[in-house]
């Protein structure tokens, strides 16, 4: 047991270091600061460049005013769908 507790947090380890938190607010156009509160409709106000579906997750590229990438997941594609994880 002890080892596969041991595999799992050595995955969970690796991922963790390709993706950086990220530091809300992000600024986008229109006035717009995402937090962790923000919901889907509220991302899709900022510099889309990509959207997918993903692993069970709806996926949303954007950019803020800077043009710094971030991606952000959903639990839904629906408007009112909150953010699930940010990366930068």
């Amino acid at each position: 047991m002890k080892k596969i507790l041991f595999g799992l947090l050595a995955v969970v380890s690796a991922t963790s270091v390709f993706a950086s938190a990220v530091n809300f607010p992000i600024a986008c156009n229109n006035s717009v600061n995402i937090d962790a509160e923000s919901t889907l409709a509220d991302v899709q106000k900022c510099v889309i460049s990509k959207q997918k579906e993903s692993k069970g997750m709806f996926v949303v590229e954007f950019k803020d005013n800077n043009a710094h990438s971030y991606t952000c997941k959903f639990a839904t594609n629906t408007p009112t769908s909150a953010i699930n994880s940010c990366e930068d």
